[in-house]
């Protein structure tokens, strides 16, 4: 046999050992690969699983939760009905009650209104004397006492409130309380004015029990008792005393 038949069979030899290496190099790669995909597979249903285990839970608790709810709704049905009917009869008894209230101040209101008023003493003379000269302000003094056993409420009008003043012109007496009330006559020229018709009014009424010691101008505007006494104002030209 010649030595080129010998390389030649060296040759093919050498091919197939590397043929072999190649073809069990690519059956490990291919192993390989076919591992690495069924443990990624894997992999992801585990995850899945998970995912499906820890979300059980929660939609039992879900349910759970919403059973509850129904639950104490339906227990809690009577209870709010025995609220309900609780609050329709106190409704009921407030509304009696402020009834019964507006019925009691009524009817004291209305005995208020028809009692007579107290008497108050006034005193001064039949009349009120101003006398000259008019160019200086004047002031006379009254005093007004309630001799009645009930609290009275008084105010006092005049027919002129520019030329004619009085202070305190209302107020509230107790029984047996009096009080001094300045009459003034300001600055103006005699004979220019009609000085004829001046007077003070007095009106007085009763006031309700428990009231406050305060004026009220609404108690003169009750369909009550009233009573008034009228006292004139004179203005002369001379010097005159007035005597009480």
């Amino acid at each position: 046999m010649s030595l080129s038949c010998l390389y030649c069979k060296d040759a093919d030899v050498d091919n197939i050992y590397e043929w072999h290496d190649r073809l069990v190099q690519h059956l490990h790669d291919s192993a390989k690969s076919a591992e690495h995909l069924r443990v990624t597979k894997r992999n992801k249903k585990n995850k899945k699983s998970a995912y499906e285990i820890f979300q059980l839970p929660c939609q039992h608790e879900a349910k759970r939760a919403a059973g509850n709810c129904q639950l104490t709704s339906e227990l809690a049905k009577p209870r709010r009905e025995a609220i309900k009917e609780d609050l329709k009869e106190r409704q009921v008894a407030v509304l009696a009650n402020a009834a019964e209230a507006r019925e009691s101040l009524y009817k004291a209101r209305w005995d208020f209104a028809n009692l007579p008023p107290g008497d108050i003493n006034i005193l001064l003379n039949s009349k009120i004397v101003f006398n000259a000269p008019y160019d200086d302000k004047h002031t006379y003094h009254i005093k007004i006492t309630n001799s009645s056993a009930r609290r009275v409420v008084w105010a006092i009008k005049t027919t002129n409130m520019r030329r004619l003043g009085v202070a305190p012109a209302c107020s509230v007496l107790n029984p047996k309380q009096s009080t001094l009330i300045a009459v003034s006559c300001d600055v103006f020229i005699y004979g220019r004015e009609d000085t004829n018709n001046d007077c003070i009014t007095v009106e007085w009424c009763n006031i309700p029990d428990g009231a406050e010691k305060q004026f009220r101008r609404e108690w003169f505007q009750e369909d009550g008792m009233m009573s008034r006494r009228t006292c004139p104002l004179n203005t002369i030209l001379e010097q005159t005393h007035t005597h009480f």
